[in-house]
């Protein structure tokens, strides 16, 4: 069987995004390259939507962003973030999906929703401190310092808690992990 790439003639790298496009995009038939064009079965059409198709691909494959704090400060400041642990403030608010930890010495006033996190971690003698009815929302919450949660809004997500978490709402809003 005759392997057909449609993009380019040379063998690319086989890394693992390359395998999956591979699948989608080649074809093993016993006819020539110039046969298969001509039988209508490629036309723009397919190649668009294709593209399209892996272009969602990898957008799913693209791995989540880590953000620390590296100041006390408020969460949508981009003076409260770095992309490294101790480094330099100037990193995008954390966006659903990113990493988020909030790092010994500092507090983070929540003054937005936060969008759907995949791990929050405040850490020990850091503190995350929530007012109104703010939302935050993570796959896992993890507080080793102190949650100071004063709002109303909900907790989403799964919260283990080995320093301290503070409610000041009263009894009959009090959130659920």
């Amino acid at each position: 069987m005759e392997n057909i790439y449609l993009f380019e003639e040379k063998k690319p790298k086989k890394n693992g995004l390359f395998l999956l496009a591979k699948r989608l995009f080649s074809v093993y038939r016993k006819t020539t390259r110039t046969n298969f064009v001509n039988t209508g079965m490629i036309n723009t059409k397919h190649t668009k939507f294709l593209l399209i198709i892996l272009m969602i691909m990898a957008a799913n494959f693209a791995s989540a962003a880590s953000r620390f704090s590296v100041a006390s400060g408020n969460w949508n400041s981009t003076s409260t973030w770095s992309t490294t642990s101790g480094g330099v403030a100037g990193a995008a608010v954390p966006v659903a999906g990113d990493n988020v930890t909030i790092e010994n010495g500092y507090t983070v006033s929540l003054n937005v929703n936060t969008k759907a996190l995949g791990v929050l971690t405040i850490s020990s003698g850091a503190a995350l401190t929530t007012a109104s009815t703010f939302t935050v929302s993570a796959t896992t919450i993890t507080v080793n310092g102190t949650y100071n949660n004063g709002s109303t809004g909900n907790i989403t997500g799964t919260m283990t808690v080995n320093g301290t978490y503070n409610h000041t709402g009263s009894k009959d809003d009090f959130p659920t992990a």
